[in-house]
């Protein structure tokens, strides 16, 4: 049998009591195989290293995410006993109530439920149970800024996905999970497009084909388009996906064709010669087209293709008519991400300066700021110097909440009421 031939090759003991087997897709054990096996046949879902992975996918949320919320509730409530001030309660919340979530986070995604749920009791136990005084994306900034660094779940989440596309796209990390993911990817649109996808806007209706944990793939980088740039080199100009291009757009959109998709015309290359620099004339297309395809409409196609090469960049064009396609000639995909004004390479960057990224999309600033530069002309320099002070590390605690809240003008004083 092959788990005792696997034991003697490696000297590796199954321990049959304790292992289970799952079917993945339409596969099935019938009653023999499965008395040959000897161990456990999972239904729906089993624990993996902490995790709960499996065919129903509602069944590995709620065992991923209900017993944890439970208990960070009864935990919270306890807190809740204890007099803190609003500091000590994001630190109660920061260091030992989200913590435990994000070994979870990082390898499985979080249903909607569960976070609208998690973000609700987080958010309510900060403020003990009452009328939230500042805003939501406020309070997650820095203390430097008016701020209580109050983790945000989604800006991990999408930190965690932008660290795996960097994995994902780094040559020298060899993993499984890089075969399955591209196995997906294939599926949009029929592009087969692999890493060359990341090139793309994919619109969400399609995302939903992959799975949760992919979509996030894409939701991440797309938060950041802005602040993201893809150093080209002569090969990744030719692998440019010609449809939902945020840099090729018709009539103000990006355009999908599938009868070009369905002939093979996916990227720039596809339409380009391969011995010799320029692109293919018009009944080249009509051609390709139609090998596909029997009825098809001649000068619709050529007025599209047309249209097409008008909207392709200059600077890709120019890189056609000069430059031939090396097909031998290794290639990689290189992100860029800019944080205040500072360039990082995506392979490189650690989660914690992925997370202050995603971060910059969300936080505002307060609005009691607006309020004392118009009682007192204070300059938006001289606050920066005033929130230190705030955040003194010799000052008690209950000063250092008061002084936030002054601050913040969310004090409720006879003027207001």
């Amino acid at each position: 049998m092959e788990f005792d031939l696997y034991s003697k090759a490696t000297g590796a003991k199954i321990n049959r009591q304790k292992s289970e087997i799952l079917c993945l897709g339409t596969g099935t054990l019938s009653v023999v195989e499965k008395g040959h096996i000897g161990l456990i046949v999972c239904e729906d879902c089993f624990q993996l290293l902490g995790v709960f992975i499996g065919k129903n996918r509602k069944m590995c949320d709620k065992m991923n995410w209900k017993n944890k919320i439970v208990k960070i509730k009864s935990l919270l409530n306890i807190w809740l006993l204890r007099r803190l001030t609003i500091h000590d309660r994001v630190s109660v919340i920061n260091s030992l109530m989200l913590s435990r979530f994000w070994y979870a986070l990082f390898v499985t995604a979080l249903p909607e439920w569960a976070y609208i749920e998690i973000k609700r009791f987080c958010l309510n136990f900060i403020w003990k149970n009452r009328c939230h005084l500042v805003k939501y994306n406020c309070i997650v900034d820095d203390k430097s800024r008016g701020g209580l660094n109050v983790a945000d779940i989604k800006c991990k989440i999408y930190a965690f996905r932008l660290k795996f596309l960097g994995r994902l796209l780094d040559d020298e990390y060899e993993v499984l999970w890089k075969y399955t993911f591209k196995y997906f990817v294939s599926s949009i649109y029929d592009m087969k497009l692999c890493h060359n996808v990341f090139y793309t806007v994919i619109p969400n209706c399609e995302l939903k084909k992959l799975p949760v944990v992919y979509q996030e793939f894409f939701q991440a980088p797309n938060c950041i388009r802005k602040k993201i740039e893809f150093p080209l080199s002569v090969e990744n100009i030719y692998d440019q996906p010609l449809f939902v291009n945020p840099n090729i757009v018709l009539n103000s959109r990006t355009i999908v064709w599938h009868d070009f998709i369905g002939a093979g015309i996916v990227c720039l290359k596809d339409i380009c010669f391969e011995v010799k620099t320029g692109f293919l004339p018009d009944h080249a297309i009509v051609e390709m087209i139609q090998v596909v395809y029997e009825d098809v409409n001649v000068q619709y196609v050529v007025d599209r293709y047309r249209n097409l090469l008008n909207v392709i960049p200059v600077e890709w064009k120019n890189t056609v008519n000069t430059d031939i396609h090396r097909i031998s000639i290794p290639r990689t995909i290189d992100i860029s991400i800019i944080c205040k004004n500072v360039h990082y390479d995506l392979k490189l960057c650690s989660t914690k300066t992925l997370y202050t990224i995603m971060l910059e999309n969300i936080v505002e600033k307060p609005v009691g700021i607006e309020f004392w530069k118009s009682e007192f002309d204070v300059s938006s320099e001289a606050f920066s110097k005033i929130w230190e002070h705030v955040n003194m590390y010799w000052k008690p605690s209950n000063l250092v909440e008061l002084d936030f809240k002054v601050l913040h003008n969310c004090i409720f004083t006879n003027v207001k009421l």
